[in-house]
């Protein structure tokens, strides 16, 4: 989704930063804010707005002004209807940039999968679903030091490794034939499982080499 129709939907709720949707408007917030274009992708376009100063200087156009939360973990949660498939932790590769710090970059990450355990999580997942009914989708969401959850964003066509399709594969197919794949099947796809989880250990190594 455009990032505009999430925070519109998701309006004047308590677990998203309070937002607004024009520069004249941003003016009213409390500073240092996040300023965000309404497409974009990796966290493209997204600017830290300090100071008012900043604000009404500024000559980039942006679409959603939120208030900066205090972040100390981000996490992606793949869901599918109100079942959580999977939750991976966003790593910054060390000695990468800080998109917020330095314009025009992007910050190079990973994400690591995690158990993760949080009663507020499953709330917000079900009211997510009830505002947006979608079988299928991912919620970005920050966690503060006291334990509170933000969702940053929700997304329908979320990038997933091979791990997670076959994960989704597996659940559209048990929902729809009412069984899981043969063992045939699923010895192919844990086998496209494997070859692609170490490819994608050879790129994280390459690019915590690349930044530091």
């Amino acid at each position: 989704f455009p990032v505009t129709i999430i925070h519109k939907t998701f309006d004047r709720v308590n677990f998203v930063p309070k937002t607004v949707f024009t520069q004249e408007e941003a003016a009213s917030l409390n500073f240092p804010l996040i300023a965000k274009p309404s497409q974009g992708k990796s966290a493209e376009g997204i600017r830290k707005i300090k100071t008012l100063e900043d604000l009404e200087s500024s000559e980039e156009n942006f679409d959603v002004f939120c208030e900066m939360i205090d972040i100390s973990s981000e996490f992606r949660c793949f869901c599918f209807r109100d079942e959580v498939m999977e939750i991976n932790q966003r790593i910054k590769v060390e000695g990468s940039d800080d998109f917020l710090e330095k314009a025009e970059t992007t910050t190079d990450f990973y994400y690591k999968k995690i158990d993760y355990s949080n009663p507020k999580l499953q709330e917000i997942i079900s009211e997510c679903r009830k505002r947006v009914q979608l079988d299928f989708y991912s919620i970005d969401f920050a966690e503060t030091p006291e334990g509170d959850i933000f969702v940053i964003e929700m997304n329908s066509r979320t990038g997933m490794g091979v791990d997670k399709m076959v994960e989704l594969y597996n659940r559209v197919h048990e929902d729809f034939f009412k069984k899981l794949p043969s063992d045939v099947s699923a010895e192919k796809m844990n086998s496209l499982v494997q070859k692609w989880r170490a490819a994608y250990e050879k790129k994280k190594e390459r690019a915590v080499h690349e930044c530091t």
